[in-house]
């Protein structure tokens, strides 16, 4: 198992271990809630909102993304920093988020696991072949605005079969 999912299982399996008691109205609601999130977050990422894009990250020095490319940022202003290299190298992006599925961890976490596919257009005009592949966001409750926020992150792309 690669470094990268054992510190994301170890992470669930502490907040599990953690979790509090939820009614199953609330634990309901937060996978709603979260749900929602997932989508406004695949929405800010296609229309390339970089504001937008940060109000959904827990920005926090623990924050840890590990990107399509194979790339892992470690704290809020690496992450802000690659998301705006980004954009500003392609001129269209369609991010597709498929088979979403929310497990509520505890009151205050909660695991967004599904498939994706992601079209590029570069600002040279040339596309990149269509990627596919699982993520994993894992939320956490921002104490100081009640919202869900990505705390840990991994968008891995599936390499293509080689005959």
């Amino acid at each position: 198992m690669k470094r990268s999912n054992v510190v994301l299982v170890l992470a669930c399996a502490a907040l599990i271990a953690c979790a509090q008691g939820m009614t199953q109205r609330e634990e309901a609601l937060a996978r709603q809630v979260v749900r929602d999130q997932v989508s406004a977050w695949v929405r800010a990422m296609n229309n390339a909102r970089q504001d937008s894009i940060a109000t959904f990250y827990h920005q926090v020095p623990g924050l840890r993304v590990l990107w399509a490319d194979g790339r892992r940022t470690d704290g809020w202003e690496a992450a802000e920093e690659k998301i705006r290299t980004f954009y500003a190298g392609i001129n269209y992006m369609n991010f597709v988020a498929t088979e979403v599925e929310v497990q509520v961890l505890s009151p205050q976490a909660a695991l967004a696991l599904f498939s994706h596919s992601i079209d590029i257009v570069q600002r040279n005009g040339q596309r990149l072949p269509v990627q596919s592949g699982q993520a994993s966001l894992l939320w956490v409750k921002d104490q100081q605005d009640n919202r869900w926020k990505i705390s840990m992150s991994h968008v891995a792309t599936s390499a293509p079969a080689m005959n």
